[in-house]
């Protein structure tokens, strides 16, 4: 790691992540401490991890410490939001789901915004994203607000 410093929290994430996957807790979840110290992008992903293992364990209090933590760090990058949005919705805790999709939908860039508003371009992330804040808005039985409206409706499958 010490060759590319840069990506220290990515790697530390990664192993954290095959630690986990090979059983060792304990390792993975020091790998993901690590990672979630260094802050930015790569320990809000540290952090949503840790939250998931959490989860897992039956730890739902170290798991609500750490997405806390998450949202105070502030990341810049709406991929870790979207992950613990994904998490919260799967954990059933809805509103914590829709405020980590806002968080996520808040640090899109606006060249995303304009791609996603296009109903001639193709899929993109920012439209995914926005999508799915819509859906679960929907599910919340709340109205559309100008992000839902933002992007166009999905062709019905």
């Amino acid at each position: 790691m010490s060759r590319e410093p840069e990506r220290r929290g990515e790697l530390l994430v990664e192993a954290g992540e095959h630690w986990h996957r090979a059983g060792e807790t304990t390792k993975a979840i020091e790998m993901m401490m690590e990672a979630a110290e260094l802050g930015g992008e790569d320990g809000g992903y540290a952090r949503v991890s840790l939250a998931g293992m959490f989860v897992d364990m039956g730890w739902t209090v170290e798991a609500d410490a750490q997405l806390a933590a998450m949202r105070r760090e502030r990341s810049s990058s709406p991929g870790p939001y979207e992950l613990a949005a994904e998490l919260e919705e799967e954990r059933g805790h809805k509103q914590a789901a829709l405020g980590m999709y806002d968080l996520a939908v808040s640090n899109l860039d606006e060249e995303d915004l304009v791609d996603a508003r296009d109903p001639d371009m193709p899929p993109t992330y920012a439209r995914m994203l926005i999508g799915a804040r819509r859906r679960l808005r929907r599910a919340l039985r709340l109205p559309p607000d100008d992000w839902d409206e933002s992007i166009p409706e999905s062709p019905a499958r």
